[in-house]
């Protein structure tokens, strides 16, 4: 079974063969040096994951059944998508190959498409990690991730340091109690209450930072109420 954007794809016909590659591609940056045997890597860069799907329509109709798998599978944006053969995973992609629909009609509904991920990682469930202490231990078992905080002010101070390791994300603010802060550390954004407030980011202490593989402990300079709100991703 295959969920694509909410899309059940077996209610329109049988899944023949779903081809996953046990890694993405990855592209070598390589560099020769004179009087070296072969080359030195530079640079290891993991491009996007191809996911080949093939089924087969089921219907009296199916050029009608057709149009209901391209409404199925349209997509402007990389879009969530979950195979039943690994559960509490989900990949992120769209189908990159076109589809003919005279094709699929003479091969009586047997239709190949090829997802592309252009983000390779697969993303296990949200986990959420709490503190109101200062601050909070983070297990990470595979893949480093980024997180989402969301901060609830129970005192008043002007600035707020996040730090994880040797990186610290500062935001420099006026904060009274009851004011919010969500942070988005892949997207790179500070909203204090429902508003974006980028000027608040301390230019001294801009490390918007991942959760490492391993425990992390992330500190917080003032006591305050914290979700840590984080998904665990592998190749």
């Amino acid at each position: 079974m295959i969920i694509f954007n909410s899309n059940e794809l077996s209610l329109l016909g049988r899944i023949n063969e779903i081809k996953r590659n046990i890694f993405p591609d990855f592209e070598l940056d390589t560099k020769m040096f004179p009087g070296n045997v072969g080359e030195v890597l530079v640079r290891k860069r993991i491009g996007r994951r191809l996911i080949e799907v093939t089924m087969t329509l089921k219907s009296d109709n199916l050029e009608d059944k057709a149009d209901d798998l391209a409404d199925a599978l349209a997509s402007d944006f990389p879009v969530p998508i979950t195979f039943e053969d690994q559960p509490g995973f989900t990949y992120y992609g769209m189908v990159q190959s076109s589809i003919n629909k005279e094709d699929l009609i003479k091969n009586i509904g047997r239709v190949t498409f090829v997802i592309a991920c252009l983000d390779p990682y697969k993303y296990y469930y949200e986990s959420i990690a709490s503190t109101s202490t200062g601050s909070v231990d983070i297990y990470i078992e595979n893949e480093p991730t980024l997180p989402v905080m969301d901060i609830t002010i129970n005192q008043a101070f002007s600035n707020l340091h996040i730090s994880n390791g040797s990186k610290t994300l500062g935001i420099i603010w006026n904060f009274v109690i009851g004011d919010t802060i969500n942070i988005d550390f892949e997207k790179e954004k500070i909203i204090i209450n429902n508003e974006l407030k980028m000027v608040a980011l301390d230019l001294e202490n801009p490390d918007y930072f991942y959760l490492e593989k391993g425990t992390n402990t992330i500190t917080f300079s003032n006591n305050c109420d914290v979700n840590v709100v984080y998904r665990e991703r592998r190749l």
